[in-house]
């Protein structure tokens, strides 16, 4: 039997075909869940890394991060809005819209964060995110409690009634090591985490780039996975973002 002749050259990898994949799961999210965060209905672990392009931005620039899950699956593409007067004049400390696209380039969630006192002591104006679908529904908040020694967050639904608790060291390290932003519950016992995970030594890049993994709480409904996000977002800014 004669051998076919080859008519194909395979093909070398393109930058393309190395960057995450899509996850192809389009669930529908019943109990006034938006369409489009179904995809967070079975996964417990979810990872967010800033892009490249990104790092160390200009004042007309906007910081934008992919998020996947445990398997490399991309979920989300978030992309900040905000103003170039709110990146120089505020730095870290400004606000943002900052919005949850799918595959299609849909935005599927908001993360509004309000102008706050850069002050570890300012008890009345503390930090806070709201989570928010595109037509404004709010699903939850995550807002920053007055405390002593380390910052704690109280994570509430859309009615205010408290679901978790977020507690940050005293004083989260930027590089170096990893830092742990445990999720307690009512009794204060761990159920989950936020992780900031050091990149390691970057040789032509600041040390401006984030990623953190997110360890859901079991009990934790698709609302609260994204109130979650949004609250791994705002100790990003708080503790970690230099530009």
């Amino acid at each position: 039997m004669s051998r076919q002749p080859v008519t194909q050259q395979p093909r070398p990898k393109t930058a393309e075909s190395l960057e995450l994949k899509w996850i192809s799961k389009r669930a529908m999210t019943p109990g006034g869940v938006p369409s489009g965060l179904g995809v967070l209905s079975d996964i417990d672990f979810i990872r967010i890394q800033q892009t490249l392009e990104s790092l160390g931005s200009g004042c007309n620039s906007s910081n934008t991060y992919r998020i996947s899950n445990k398997l490399g699956q991309q979920l989300f593409f978030a992309r900040e809005h905000t103003t170039c007067c709110s990146r120089f004049w505020c730095g870290p400390a400004r606000k943002f819209n900052m919005a949850l696209e799918n595959e299609h380039g849909d935005e599927v969630l908001h993360f509004v964060r309000p102008i706050r006192c850069d002050c570890c002591c300012c008890c009345c104006c503390l930090e806070k995110i709201m989570i928010q679908t595109p037509i404004g529904e709010t699903l939850g908040y995550v807002k920053q409690k007055c405390s002593v020694c380390g910052a704690s967050y109280e994570v509430s639904d859309a009615d205010g009634e408290k679901l978790f608790t977020i507690r940050s060291p005293a004083c989260p390290c930027r590089c170096y090591t990893d830092s742990f932003f445990p999720i307690n519950d009512e009794d204060d016992d761990e159920v989950g985490n936020i992780r900031k995970q050091w990149g390691g030594k970057k040789i032509y890049i600041n040390m401006d780039h984030e990623n953190f993994n997110i360890t859901f709480p079991e009990s934790a409904d698709i609302k609260t996975k994204a109130t979650l996000l949004g609250g791994a977002f705002l100790i990003n800014f708080m503790y970690f973002e230099m530009t």
